[in-house]
């Protein structure tokens, strides 16, 4: 069976389907394009509110070097309030109860040792590695002392 198409239906049809391929050829670069300027809006958006940032260009502490000065690493319990976690809550940034004590406020290697809230009280046990830089510019303002957690006990 054959089916005779009429020259004058043959040349709509030819042009009708090359105007259906570049509309569909348009169609996947402006979603593609979309997508782009989305991501890209979203970047954007991010990097301009970083709360952070007239920290880290009034005070760069990352190269302050107290990471080089040498402490004596002792063993000690420090009375504490979680402020902060860290590294999907392995560490713990914590603000000394002790007022009169030597150090404010210390970042600690819990090593999942603390499973509870920010705002928990805490004794730590543990030895006292150095001072530390790690999150000077966000969480603590200032260089602090790093904590070797050994035991962790909530106070309640």
């Amino acid at each position: 069976m054959v089916i005779k198409i009429a020259p004058k239906t043959a040349s709509i049809l030819f042009w009708m389907v090359g105007a259906t391929i570049i509309l569909l050829s348009f169609f996947v670069i402006i979603v593609s394009k979309k997508i782009t300027l989305i991501n890209q809006a979203l970047a954007s958006e991010f990097s301009q509110n970083n709360y952070y940032h007239h920290l880290v260009v009034r005070n760069n502490l990352v190269d302050c070097g107290c990471e080089d000065i040498p402490l004596d690493q002792e063993d000690l319990v420090v009375e504490a309030q979680v402020i902060a976690t860290f590294v999907s809550g392995l560490d713990l940034g914590v603000r000394n109860l002790d007022l009169a004590g030597e150090y404010s406020q210390f970042y600690v290697d819990a090593g999942g040792k603390y499973q509870g809230d920010i705002n928990g009280h805490i004794r730590i046990k543990g030895r006292l590695l150095g001072m530390t830089c790690a999150y000077a510019n966000s969480v603590f303002g200032e260089c602090v002392p790093e904590i070797e957690a050994s035991v962790i006990e909530v106070l309640k």
